[in-house]
């Protein structure tokens, strides 16, 4: 579960950005106002992949017995918590 929401996660954006590229070189205002529509949609759906990212990546570091000092799982989840702060933006 935790690869597919990252890999999800992923693809759900670049395909919404792609769409707002190709949707904003067109110049028809009625075709981007649709792609923002339907990426709200999007957003709606990543916003429940990156619950359930966080969370299946707590989960394993519980279950592995990990620490959450341990500097790579430090590092993951302040890159975790930057990518999250920028899809906010």
């Amino acid at each position: 579960v935790h690869i597919l929401c990252g890999v999800a996660f992923l693809g759900v954006l670049l395909a919404t950005a792609l769409m707002l590229r190709a949707s904003l070189q067109s110049g028809d205002f009625r075709m981007v106002r649709q792609v923002l529509r339907t990426s709200f949609v999007g957003d709606a759906v990543l916003f429940l992949m990156i619950i359930a990212q966080f969370v299946t990546g707590a989960l394993m570091v519980r279950l592995h017995h990990l620490s959450f000092h341990t500097p790579w799982i430090l590092v993951a989840f302040h890159l975790f918590g930057l990518v999250g702060l920028c899809w906010l933006l």
